[in-house]
């Protein structure tokens, strides 16, 4: 073997992952992402997405959900499409039978019984002075709410409440009805 060979082999044993069969369509996203350049920043990304114009020169990110979600907090001109896709919830690994596991189990469930990590969920995402006051989205559709069929709601209340006056005065008659009929026998035998 020659070291041409050798070194294509190599490089093919490192993207041996690109020999499985992938459809075209991703073929040609990762084809357009490498021609248009990865961005080295964050702050690349922004500048890139905001300098987009048009759909056919525009830029788009595809990232870590938890990033796309804190810049669409921190930036009323960004908005996240469509729902999170390959989701991979992370990980720690240690190696088999290690001290670190029980160490870091228990630290994990302090910091959960503590309430530590709910305290910073809420300190980032909910009291965060960087979140922006963004006026909702127009045309965004978040499905239907309770204020879409509230309506719906009131008039199955009414239809109960009806139900139950209808049912009230039914009783009511019915009552009236069968103490006329006894007393109307009660009368006729005493008068015969």
């Amino acid at each position: 073997m020659t070291f041409q060979e050798a070194n294509t082999q190599m490089e093919l044993s490192q993207y041996s992952v690109w020999t499985y069969p992938i459809s075209g369509r991703y073929t040609s996203i990762w084809t357009s992402m490498m021609a248009a350049g990865l961005p080295r920043t964050m702050d690349e990304v922004l500048a890139r997405i905001r300098k987009s114009t048009s759909p056919t020169d525009g830029f788009v990110f595809i990232g870590d959900a938890t990033d796309c979600r804190y810049l669409e907090l921190t930036n009323c001109d960004l908005q996240t499409i469509g729902e999170e896709f390959s989701s991979k919830p992370y990980a720690i690994v240690v190696p088999q039978g290690s001290p670190l596991k029980k160490r870091l189990d228990f630290a994990i469930m302090q910091l959960m019984n503590n309430r530590v990590l709910e305290k910073l969920e809420t300190k980032w995402w909910r009291n965060n002075p960087a979140i922006k006051k963004c006026g909702e989205a127009e045309n965004q559709f978040d499905g239907i709410g309770l204020r879409d069929i509230g309506g719906v709601f009131i008039l199955i209340l009414l239809g109960i409440g009806g139900a139950t006056i209808i049912l009230t005065i039914e009783f009511c008659s019915f009552r009236h009805i069968k103490r006329s009929i006894a007393l109307r026998n009660k009368l006729e035998r005493d008068n015969n």
